[in-house]
């Protein structure tokens, strides 16, 4: 038998405790996208598939050094444009 988990009276009930993670919903070149959150930068472009090699990466309209990716944490709302470097002439 499973007793459901409630948050003592005058306190919020910390999901994180439990490994839950809650979805926020970015948006990413222009298109909405849902992450399990919260995220580092870093690790959300891991997830999606995007190495991190001859890319650009604006937040909120910022671009943001490729050694600052790992200490941003990304919350609901946020708006990501990611630009990848092609080579030709």
């Amino acid at each position: 038998m499973f007793t459901p988990c409630i948050a003592a009276p005058g306190r919020t009930f910390d999901s994180k405790f439990l490994g839950v993670e809650k979805m926020i919903t970015l948006t990413v070149n222009g298109k909405a996208s849902e992450a399990s959150g919260p995220v580092s930068i870093e690790r959300y472009l891991l997830d999606i598939g995007v190495t991190q090699k001859a890319i650009a990466v604006a937040h909120n309209g910022e671009v943001i050094p490729r050694t600052q990716l790992a200490g941003i944490t990304l919350k609901d709302g946020d708006q990501l444009e990611i630009v990848r470097a092609v080579g030709g002439g």
